[in-house]
């Protein structure tokens, strides 16, 4: 009886591959960067924020890596003074 080798050569070379490739790395995210400065006289109404994924190549972070958000354009106002009283008729 002949022993049939079950693992032809593309096979071999898959696995082989498989063994050499590193498999990525779960990364720990760094802190969010400072939110991006708002220039409306520029037009931007987005600013945005970012953050970088650490450790060791090749690694993987799951999440985004930016954060984009509207500008806030309201402005805290004030109350002015009281008007005068008016008259007022029946």
């Amino acid at each position: 009886m002949k022993f049939q080798s079950m693992i032809t050569l593309p096979t071999l070379g898959l696995l082989c591959l498989l063994l050499l490739v590193p498999k990525p790395v779960t990364g720990e995210w760094n802190s969010w960067s400072n939110w991006g400065s708002c220039n409306e006289t520029l037009g931007s109404d987005l600013q945005n924020r970012t953050r970088v994924c650490v450790g060791v190549p090749p690694l993987y972070c799951p999440g985004e890596a930016e954060q984009v958000q509207a500008c806030n354009s309201s402005v805290d106002g004030e109350w002015s003074e009281w008007s005068n009283w008016s008259s007022w008729s029946a």
